[in-house]
């Protein structure tokens, strides 16, 4: 697999199981704001003419035509290509280690790219033409990435020389700056 193609798992969300003609398909209620009763709810049963507008308003999210539905709770799993409408679709599962498991046995990675992939615990961070850009306020900007350790590294300017130096570095022996 790529680093076009980024694993996604959801947390524990709300889902509408949909059963198609052609399989089942999940549709993300967060990303629709559809909300239907169960198409075989029995405390309150769907008439005809309650079924067909449901119908209806499902058939805007699904490649076939609706057979039943269900809502449920779970972790949703899929690849996604970040800044592209590129996606596949939605699975969900009762646990984020199912989901996780679904992934890797689906979409393997690559066997030689073993090292960290780059990323932020202080922000939402993107990645720009390769260029890391972190969040306004982030500790972390203005800091290197260290692929080896798959930390940041703080950076400061050398007294002396006027060069970026990693901030526990004393590069011309100059004094070490507080943190």
């Amino acid at each position: 697999m790529s680093d076009f193609m980024q694993r996604q798992v959801t947390g524990n969300e709300n889902w509408l199981r949909v059963e198609t003609r052609q399989g089942t398909e999940f549709i993300r209620i967060a990303d629709t704001s559809l909300f239907v009763r169960n198409s075989d709810c029995t405390s309150q049963p769907l008439t005809d003419d309650e079924r067909e507008e449901t119908i209806d308003k499902i058939r805007d999210y699904v490649e076939g035509t609706p057979q039943s539905w269900e809502n449920i709770k779970g972790y949703g799993a899929r690849l996604s290509a970040p800044g592209y409408l590129d996606c596949t679709e939605w699975t969900v599962f009762d646990t984020r280690e199912e989901a996780e498991k679904y992934l890797d046995e689906n979409y393997p990675k690559d066997e030689e790219d073993d090292t960290p992939q780059m990323s932020c615990d202080q922000c939402q961070m993107l990645s720009i033409n390769g260029v890391p850009c972190h969040e306004t306020g982030c500790p972390n900007t203005n800091a290197r990435w260290d692929a080896e350790s798959g930390e940041w590294i703080k950076q400061r300017k050398c007294f002396e020389c006027g060069c970026t130096v990693d901030a526990d570095d004393p590069c011309c022996n100059a004094p070490l700056e507080e943190l």
